[in-house]
């Protein structure tokens, strides 16, 4: 069934476009049409040099911002204790993470196991057996 709009009801279609992105449901002459717009948004994820994923001119990672939300924190929290921040980009990391929930968890396995390898190789080149009274023992030095 084909509907041709007037001008008038072309006028309503753009108002409620300017309105609001998404689904416009809109009845006219007792014919409901439906207007579906689509809008690419670009999530503030940034990798560096390193392969670590931060937010967008922030130093505060993927993984900080997904182990808040797990930890029950909301965007507003998260946003809150991170001032760099800002409340939008939280909530846009959090919708990649749980769209893409498998790929972000892979990635942040990985980085636990970077981590793990990273300890072990600073263990073995910095013995941490007795770290507390070297440290002290320079204090008392004056070495420190």
């Amino acid at each position: 069934m084909k509907v041709f709009l007037s001008s008038t009801y072309l006028d309503l279609i753009e108002h409620r476009k300017a309105a609001r992105n998404g689904v416009y449901n809109l009845e006219v002459q007792g014919v409901n049409l439906m207007a579906t717009l689509t809008t690419t948004e670009i999530i503030p994820l940034e990798t560096d040099a390193d392969g670590v994923m931060r937010v967008s001119q922030t130093r505060v990672t993927l993984d900080t911002i997904v182990t808040a939300f797990k930890d029950g924190a909301t965007a507003e929290e998260i946003a809150q204790q991170y001032p760099t921040v800002p409340l939008a980009d939280a909530y846009y990391v959090i919708g990649y993470y749980l769209h893409k929930k498998d790929e972000v968890e892979s990635y942040l396995e990985k980085r636990v196991q970077e981590a793990d390898e990273l300890q072990k190789q600073m263990e073995a080149r910095f013995n941490p057996i007795g770290i507390r009274e070297r440290l002290m023992a320079r204090q008392k030095s004056g070495k420190l």
